[in-house]
């Protein structure tokens, strides 16, 4: 095998490989990604072939002369090579963010000082549904803003398959609970959370301290004590950031049970454990501690007062088969009653808006 036919046939390698390379990741909506390996693949095609093509071959084999080695197309191969590498490995360093808006633009573009990050380490990618969100909820409505959720967190999980992820939010949770079960299993690994007062953001950090700075989410009544045990559907109220009385929740006639922390508060989820013991509370009532106690349940109407990274990962742990049907609702304080509408979150009805 002469050293002119390795040369192509590395050539050619470098040529498929590419191809395959910018077509996967083009159609897995990473276009950085394509155009990185786009550059790469033109620099290596041109480096190898800088040593001359076929076409140079034959004509120096007919004129009698040699082929000379095109050192500035090699340049150029090695420029376009290292600027496609350079491209690749910023990408793949980036956090990808997923910030979902349903009342106002809360961008991290514009406070991304707050978190200690440069405008160029992270990427953020918004599902934005103010604006139908503000012609006032009904059917239509709630389903317009579940295709943009839908549509634009698909778009999100695929381009950031491979990077690491923060999420924010704030918007109303019925919709925040759906984003998270359409992002399901998939990892987040940061949180950042919006503190109205001081109009910043703030980071959940990991508790490093020996005593836990934070309660426990708690139930009232025990569980033991809530009757009848016959009842086939429950409230779970669910306090955090604000206390959630009763008399919010008159138009349920079924048992209510509350789970709340000691002293509800606004910015009550700081640290990333916090979020984590907060979220597994929750997810073992609604797939086991609720079930066992009322055998005949078919309903959990769950009402929450909380930040959004918690209803998000609630959400991602929801699951269409192993557990009771879930609604979420929306409060509202000048309406009668308290909560005029939800979404159902899994089973067969998932998706499906009900007005109180």
């Amino acid at each position: 095998m002469t050293l002119n036919t390795i040369t192509w046939i590395i050539a050619a390698f470098f040529l498929i490989g590419g191809l395959f390379l910018i077509i996967k990741h083009f159609a897995q909506k990473q276009k950085e990604e394509s155009l990185s390996y786009t550059f790469i693949t033109i620099g290596l095609e041109l480096i190898t072939t800088s040593f001359g093509t076929f076409d140079d071959k034959v004509f120096a084999f007919l004129t009698n002369t040699q082929v000379n080695t095109n050192y500035v197309q090699m340049v150029v191969g090695g420029i376009l090579s290292i600027l496609g590498v350079f491209l690749l490995l910023y990408i793949k360093s980036r956090i990808y963010v997923i910030n979902i808006n349903g009342y106002s633009d809360y961008r991290i573009e514009k406070h991304y000082k707050d978190l200690n990050l440069s405008a160029f380490e992270f990427k953020e990618r918004e599902i934005d549904f103010i604006r139908p969100y503000r012609k006032g909820m009904d059917s239509t409505v709630a389903d317009e803003i579940q295709d943009i959720i839908t549509e634009k967190m698909a778009t999100f999980k695929a381009e950031s398959s491979d990077k690491s992820r923060a999420y924010t939010g704030i918007a109303p949770i019925p919709f925040i609970f759906v984003a998270g079960k359409l992002l399901g299993k998939e990892k987040i690994e940061r949180y950042f959370e919006y503190d109205k007062f001081k109009q910043s953001y703030y980071p959940l950090t990991i508790c490093k301290k020996k005593r836990k700075p934070y309660t426990s989410l708690e139930l009232t009544p025990p569980l033991n004590q809530v009757v009848p045990l016959t009842a086939y559907e429950v409230v779970l109220a669910v306090s955090i950031t604000q206390q959630i009385t009763n008399g919010n929740l008159s138009q349920f006639t079924c048992p209510i049970i509350h789970l709340a922390i000691t002293h509800p508060t606004d910015n009550t989820i700081k640290y990333t454990d916090q979020l984590e013991s907060y979220t597994h509370t929750i997810y073992q009532l609604l797939i086991d501690g609720l079930p066992k106690r009322f055998s005949n349940l078919t309903k959990i109407h769950l009402v929450y007062a909380g930040q959004s990274c918690l209803a998000f990962e609630v959400g991602k742990l929801l699951d269409d088969h192993r557990m009771v049907e879930v609604i979420s609702y929306q409060f509202t304080a000048q309406s009668t009653p308290k909560y005029p509408w939800g979404i159902v979150l899994n089973g067969n009805r998932k998706g499906t808006y009900i007005e109180s």
